[in-house]
């Protein structure tokens, strides 16, 4: 009852197919180690569009409370975000770079990229260049 139930709300929830972004067998499934931007709403009586752009660190998958970890450097300083994926307030999960297959080799964290940022597949300098070209494309 509880997975029927949960499976209705991830149904009802999935805006802009969420679901086949973090499913494990899907084929276009995000691994951690990507470049992703995450649009969110600041409120839902003045709405206003929030981005963060950063390197994907974690993915838990829980089902309708699942979340996504998102870290990227701000003046001088890492910050992470962590995201419900099926929260209204979330209005868009893009993938700016996909990572290679195999660079966390099926984990659903990179948390050693916490340590190491240097061992990351793109600098986290160039994620901002990655959201330039993004908004001049749209």
């Amino acid at each position: 009852l509880l997975r029927s139930l949960d499976a209705e709300l991830c149904a009802r929830h999935d805006a802009d197919a969420r679901t086949a972004l973090f499913a494990r067998g899907s084929p276009e499934r995000i691994e951690p180690g990507s470049i992703v931007l995450v649009e969110q709403l600041s409120s839902r009586s003045a709405p206003r569009k929030l981005a963060f752009a950063g390197v994907l660190l974690n993915v838990k998958r829980r089902g309708i409370l699942s979340t996504i970890t998102v870290r990227n450097y701000v003046l001088g300083t890492g910050v992470e975000v962590v995201y419900p994926i099926y929260s209204p307030m979330v209005s868009r999960i893009k993938v700016l770079k996909p990572v290679k297959p195999g660079f966390s080799k099926g984990a659903d964290q990179v948390n050693y990229l916490r340590e190491k940022p240097s061992s990351a597949p793109l600098s986290f300098g160039s994620v901002e260049e990655l959201v330039i070209r993004n908004t001049e494309t749209e």
